[in-house]
């Protein structure tokens, strides 16, 4: 169909009359109970107090929904450049549970989701995204986002505001359509997931069916290559306590081959990669320096992704949890050593 009308950025009614943020006048609502809904972590909406001064990407300004094809449908369309760790929006995080029982979401709305004769269950089954402890949730925008095997966004589930982010995983130029993989094919975390595994999930869940010769779910050489991060990765925990110098190591080979990667986005989670090196390192007196190395690098890479944006202002003091958390274990990394002491007791 056409493309969407700008949608209130809680229930995804048409926008009539328009009740913006009084004090970023970015965000956007149909009423002022969508907005106060969206104000407070408390609330079910995104916690847009926190986010405020911070600065996302909003709809009809950083991004719109448009038709793609009649194959796919909708999409997300980026109207600015994105950079990587850009927030391209902050959405809700809606649980099966209230999805299904006491959904405030415009009818309009959840009529339009596929399946569009399914129940509601079956909507939220497959509309929903993931997060990292294995739950689910369904965020009204982001599953507007359509599927790609090499994707150059993706999301991640914000516990200080109770929502999810979808950010640039690289540089998306102003036109490109914003994507993201609804089955990771590279998920280093996962000891059973393989491109053979995902490629088959994907057809399975959503009928997508990927031709591409050179796509990572076709390409043994990346599976050779997820094999590999697999067990670095593994290595650096497992050698921790026994051989902190080996597990090092391990540490500075994935960053080395991140910095290799074309598509280092899909097979690489700096963020977790750094901390783990600052956490092997501190665990040894003999490496506690390489370890605190890499605090003012991760303390970096959370101002990207949690810090002032659209522009980067670091003059603004980011307020975000995430931000506080990170300085203080550089200003103070023996706080962290009684997780470490914990480590070792368990290995032990």
């Amino acid at each position: 169909g056409a493309r969407d009308d700008k949608l209130c950025t809680f229930c995804c009614n048409r926008l009539s009359t328009v009740y913006r943020c009084s004090r970023c006048s970015r965000r956007c609502y149909c009423s002022r109970k969508c907005q106060s809904s969206d104000w407070s972590a408390t609330n079910p909406g995104t916690g847009h107090k926190l986010w405020c001064s911070l600065r996302n990407g909003e709809q009809n300004e950083a991004w719109k929904i448009s038709h793609i094809s009649d194959h796919v449908g909708n999409g997300i369309i980026a109207l600015q450049d994105f950079e990587p760790n850009d927030r391209i929006m902050v959405d809700r995080c809606i649980s099966e549970h209230d999805f299904v029982n006491k959904n405030d979401l415009c009818p309009q709305y959840v009529s339009k989701l596929m399946p569009v004769a399914g129940t509601l269950l079956e909507k939220f089954q497959l509309n929903a995204v993931g997060n990292e402890d294995g739950s689910s949730w369904l965020s009204p925008f982001i599953s507007k986002v359509n599927h790609s095997c090499t994707p150059n966004a993706w999301h991640f589930y914000d516990p200080a505001s109770r929502s999810k982010i979808l950010f640039a995983l690289r540089p998306i130029k102003k036109g490109e359509e914003v994507t993201i993989d609804y089955v990771s094919i590279t998920d280093t975390s996962s000891p059973n997931q393989s491109p053979e595994l995902s490629s088959s999930l994907l057809q399975q869940q959503y009928r997508i069916t990927c031709s591409l010769n050179d796509c990572p779910c076709n390409s043994k050489a990346s599976a050779r290559k997820l094999l590999k991060i697999r067990k670095l990765d593994s290595d650096v925990m497992t050698l921790a306590s026994t051989n902190p110098k080996v597990a090092l190591g391990c540490v500075k080979e994935l960053i080395h081959l991140s910095e290799q990667e074309e598509y280092s986005h899909l097979f690489f989670n700096m963020e977790r990669i750094l901390y783990d090196g600052f956490q092997v390192g501190i665990i040894s007196p003999r490496n506690k320096a390489a370890g605190l190395k890499y605090l003012p690098k991760l303390l970096n890479v959370k101002m990207e992704r949690f810090g002032p944006q659209f522009p980067k202002d670091r003059t603004v003091d980011p307020e975000h949890p995430k931000i506080t958390e990170t300085r203080q274990l550089v200003a103070n990394p023996q706080k962290h050593l009684a997780l470490s002491d914990m480590l070792l007791s368990l290995q032990n």
